[in-house]
């Protein structure tokens, strides 16, 4: 049981975008005004503001923002 814990308690390397980094990404994905790059800003966007780790940004998929379809 000891051992659990200590896996539990055991601290992750956290990477997060910088103010600077969010800066020169946005410059870079709006400058080419193409849908994809919009999403994926979009994608970066709800990152931040959800406190995610960019690991767990970057394994986000389109289908998580689509509603599901209602049965006809």
């Amino acid at each position: 049981m000891c051992e659990s814990v200590k896996q539990l308690d055991k601290a992750r390397k956290s990477l997060y975008y910088t103010p600077r980094e969010l800066r020169t990404i946005r410059r870079h994905l709006l400058s080419s005004n193409k849908m994809y790059e919009l999403m994926v800003w979009v994608i970066i966007l709800v990152g931040v503001k959800e406190f995610l780790r960019i690991e767990e940004t970057l394994s986000m998929e389109m289908a998580h923002f689509q509603p599901p379809r209602k049965p006809d």
